[in-house]
This record gives C-alpha cells, structure tokens and sequence, in this order.
C-alpha cells in the first residue's frame, strides 16, 4: 500500500507532459499553429502542469475557475485553490483565435514552444478584481521599488525557486526582508521569492521588456552559491 499524499482535490495525478517518443513530432507540428506568447510566469505555470503539480488542474483556467479562485479561492467545484492560473493573449491575437482551435504555447523570451494548447474559451479578466480580492490591495508598487524583476533561480533541493531582482527607488533605502514582508497575505507561501537582489539598474531590451536570459545568466546560480 502507498504511503504518499493523495493528490490535492482527491483525486488521481493528472500530469499534462506528452511522452518522451511523442515530442519531436508534437513539436513540428506546433509549429505550423499560431503562436501564443507566455510570460514567465505563464511558462512556469505550463510546467507545473506538465507535471502534475497543479492537479486537479487540466489547464489554464476557465472564467468559472478564476472567478471563484478570486472572490472565494476555490474553483468551481468547490476545491480550495488560493492563486488564479491563465493564460492571457493581446486582443488582437485573441480575435483571430476561435474555441477549439490548437495553439502552440511559446517561451516569449526564448521563442521555445513549449505545448499546445486546444482552446476551450476565451474570457476577459478584471484585473482591479483580481488583484483586490487574490492580493488584497490595487496599487502593485512598492514605494521603495523602482524597477523589479523576477527570476527562476536553481535550487539545489527543488530544481528552481524564484529570486527578486529589484532596482531601489531614489533615496530608499528598503531591505530584502521589508519586500519579502510585503508578500505576506498577498500570495500562496510557496509563491514568496526565495532571496532579493538588488542591483542599480535592469537590463532593458530594444521593446521595453527586461532581458531576463541575461539576468539568469548573470544571476541563476544565487541561491546555490548562497547554500540556500
């Protein structure tokens, strides 16, 4: 007899990765899909489903499953789940994207396709909702923060943890444990950075996005170099 936790909800393990034989021919064939650009965090998402992490989980989730996660932090059918997990798309792409049609999933950084997705709604989310209600406040800014990133860090124990990677605003002088305090309440514990950085200055591309390969790469092995 097995030892081991049920899976959240109850019910059975639900990975979402397509076997190792598959892949090559999965991955051709994403790539004659239109393309949706995930975010890191939607990219970290994506992994964690692939693995079953997020069971009871099938995918992103749908406006009955956000909405209920947001006013009540359980889904639709009533199990517990505290943080909203979506894929977002500009407007543009959305409209030329029908229910039913198979996307290819793309590392917007490193234009990697990563799954594919067969599309079973499309909703628009409140934002001044979510964040009222999932993190309890409006105004995402700190005042000590001008510019912050974050990162997937390696982790010795866990593969990678997150790390933040802040610009101070003119004349504070804020401290690593001040931002991680300011999570408190706001974000499951597991979701919380594991250390802060702070730097002077984000590497910025030609867009306006942060570059953040080049943060990894100056920054990836923090919190293996730090033993934590």
């Amino acid at each position: 007899m097995s030892n081991l936790v049920p899976p959240h909800g109850g019910g059975v393990l639900k990975p979402l990765l397509i076997p190792e034989a598959d892949r090559a021919g999965e991955r051709k064939r994403a790539a004659g899909l239109t393309a949706v650009p995930m975010t890191s965090r939607e990219n970290s998402d994506l992994v964690m489903l692939a693995m079953g992490a997020y069971t009871p989980l099938e995918g992103f989730m749908g406006e009955a499953d956000w909405r209920g996660v947001c006013a009540d932090m359980q889904l639709a059918n009533g199990v517990f789940w505290p943080i909203p997990i979506t894929l977002s798309a500009t407007t543009e792409l959305a409209d030329g994207i029908k229910i039913g049609d198979e996307v290819a999933l793309v590392d917007a950084e490193t234009d990697e396709i990563m799954g594919i997705l067969t599309v079973g709604e499309k909703y628009a989310i409140d934002k001044a909702f979510e964040c009222a209600n999932v993190f309890r406040t409006e105004d995402a800014a700190h005042p000590g923060v001008a510019n912050a990133a974050a990162i997937a860090a390696q982790h010795e124990k866990w593969g990678e943890r997150p790390v933040l990677i802040v610009v101070r605003a003119e004349g504070a002088d804020v401290s690593e444990g001040e931002l991680l305090a300011f999570y408190d309440g706001k974000v499951a514990s597991w979701q919380v950075p594991d250390a802060v950085i702070f730097v002077e200055d984000l590497p910025i591309g030609a867009t306006g996005k942060v570059l953040k390969i080049q943060l990894r790469e100056q920054f990836g092995g923090y919190l293996v170099e730090k033993g934590a």
